[in-house]
């Protein structure tokens, strides 16, 4: 491949290089006519510059050079005059020595274009070697090859170790070797002086970028001070916002809460009056003109009970009536056709109205009866305390299934009744000011309220309720529930009072299980966040509407001092069990 299967060293390829510039422009034009690599490419005379770069190409590429190549190549090396009078052996003998002498790859390069197969092979044998050639001083090297042709030295006159006489062609061989040696340094001076050029713009460039760097350094050092500030004014700020948010949110609830309690109160303040009048007539009247005014007052107050007053009266005045009728005709000797259409339209419009009021029902049994009376009868505060009435009842067996029925029946309309205007109040407890008193009076519909509770506080102050007894187990979750089910027991039928339960929470959040009932967890971290939060409330409710009847419910003596301060009446957990 190329003159050689090895490929050759940068060095060599710059002497092969340079022997294809001294093959003169009518060799080129020989190889052009003999040589088939020149036929193909559309080369022409007339461009010898073309042609010897094609040489360049075979020379140096992958495919093998001809011999007549190889040849017109070997006649422009530098030591041709010299190598082609020598044999291959003595070559090879002395190889190290020539190439100490000559330059490895002028050797080489000579070598490989040689007509002899033994040389060539032997030179590319030395190029596989790394180095090349044993490394010999020029001294020891023109010794070695004084040693070498010392029989020809001594045939010819000359003595070993006397001065060779220079020659024409080994002086021309010389200049040669120093001007291109001369040449390589120049380019090798101005290849430095542009290195040191280049290395003094390089610095330039450098120092300047350095500088920058520094610039920026210190714009980036400042922008990241300025980068800090922002995010802690940030930080700080959306802190704020983020207190002042849920400050908000807890003003508004509050608000709401209290506009509710205030609206619901309003409300029933006519149905309390009325009700209050009810309860305490004139006590100069006697019993039958007090129940005719309370019958009066019904029928004023409630359409349907009127109404079924006068339908009741209306009944009485037909059976009278057809009561006549019958005994008229029982005594009657000759019967007048009216009379008989009399007593069926009678008998008719007493079904009637017998239908619309219920009367005429299969008779109630005694027990049932008695209860559907006592649960008319009964005070409306003793009421919600017997919501278990129905399923005891169930449970005894005392009633069949229809008037079981129907005693459920009548202690549900009753207590729907009731819900809508409240507990009435008690006398007794108007006249005090101590807080249990004020959430009678809130659980009553008297006054509007608004009730705080201390949610774990509550749950471990009345532990016979909320704790479970030996051998069982209740989870956390279903005491904070037991306690939210019983606010919104007692306190479903009293909207004019409003609940708000605080527990301690890792996660704020606020539930509304029940319209007049509100749920919250603190969120935070730390202890007593519930008591933070219940403190906030009772302060902006202050704040906002000073007459507002707040009521605190926690046996913390901190928590209850600081809500007293705050104008607050703080409830005991036990004396707030008695109304559960």
């Amino acid at each position: 491949m190329s003159i050689s299967t090895i490929p050759l060293t940068e060095p060599c390829k710059k002497e092969l290089l340079r022997i294809v510039k001294f093959v003169t422009d009518k060799e080129l034009d020989t190889l052009l006519k003999t040589e088939p690599m020149f036929s193909v490419g559309g080369f022409r005379s007339q461009k010898p510059a073309l042609l010897r770069k094609r040489l360049e190409q075979l020379v140096s590429g992958g495919g093998a050079v001809s011999s007549q190549i190889r040849a017109t190549l070997a006649a422009h090396a530098r030591t041709n005059s010299l190598l082609s009078h020598l044999s291959a052996r003595t070559l090879i003998h002395g190889s190290a020595a020539w190439a100490a002498l000559l330059g490895e790859h002028v050797f080489l390069v000579s070598a490989l274009l040689d007509s002899r197969q033994e040389l060539r092979e032997q030179a590319e044998l030395w190029m596989e070697r790394t180095p090349h050639f044993l490394t010999m001083e020029p001294a020891q090297a023109l010794a070695e090859i004084v040693e070498i042709f010392s029989d020809l030295i001594a045939l010819v006159g000359a003595q070993p170790g006397q001065n060779i006489p220079v020659t024409k062609e080994s002086w021309h061989e010389q200049r040669e070797r120093l001007e291109q040696r001369v040449r390589a340094l120049q380019s090798e001076n101005r290849r430095l002086k542009g290195i040191d050029d280049k290395n003094n713009r390089t610095n330039e460039m450098l120092k300047k970028e350095i500088e920058k760097n520094d610039t920026l350094a210190l714009k980036l050092k400042s922008a990241e001070t300025q980068l800090r500030q922002a995010c802690r004014e940030l930080e700080t700020t959306t802190a704020e916002l983020q207190r002042e948010t849920s400050r908000r949110e807890e003003r508004l609830q509050a608000a709401l809460e209290i506009s509710l309690a205030q609206e619901f109160h309003g409300w029933l303040t006519q149905a309390r009056d009325l009700e209050s009048a009810v309860l305490h007539p004139n006590s100069a009247h006697d019993a039958v003109v007090f129940a005719e005014s309370a019958l009066k007052k019904q029928a004023q107050i409630d359409r349907h009970s009127r109404n079924r007053l006068e339908l009741t009266a209306r009944l009485q005045q037909l059976q009278e009536l057809i009561a006549t009728v019958h005994a008229t005709l029982q005594n009657a000797i000759h019967r007048s056709p009216e009379l008989k259409q009399a007593e069926e339209r009678l008998a008719q419009e007493i079904n009637q109205i017998e239908g619309l009021i219920g009367a005429g029902q299969a008779s109630a049994a005694p027990m049932e009866e008695a209860l559907i009376n006592r649960i008319h009868a009964a005070p409306d505060e003793a009421l919600p305390r017997l919501r278990a009435l129905p399923k005891l009842l169930k449970e005894l067996k005392i009633l069949n299934t229809d008037s079981l029925n129907r005693v459920e029946a009548e202690f549900t309309r009753r207590l729907s009744a009731i819900a809508a205007i409240g507990v009435p109040p008690d006398p007794e407890r108007e006249r005090r000011t101590d807080a249990a008193s004020l959430l009678g009076r809130a659980l009553a519909g008297q006054v509007p309220a608004i009730l705080l509770l201390d949610g774990h506080n509550v749950i471990f102050g009345l532990p016979a309720r909320y704790m479970p007894g030996r051998g069982k187990s209740v989870t956390d979750a279903q005491k904070r529930q037991n306690l939210v089910d019983d606010l919104i027991r007692i306190t479903a039928p009293n909207p004019a009072l409003r609940a708000i339960l605080l527990f301690d929470g890792p996660t704020r959040s606020d539930a509304t299980p029940a319209p007049n009932v509100s749920v919250t967890y603190s969120g935070g971290e730390g202890e007593h966040r519930a008591d933070k939060v219940l403190i906030d409330k009772i302060r902006f409710l202050k704040g906002a509407y000073p007459e507002a009847n707040l009521l605190l419910v926690s046996n913390d003596n901190d928590l209850c001092r600081e809500a007293r301060r705050l104008g607050a009446q703080n409830l005991s957990v036990l004396d707030f069990g008695g109304y559960l």
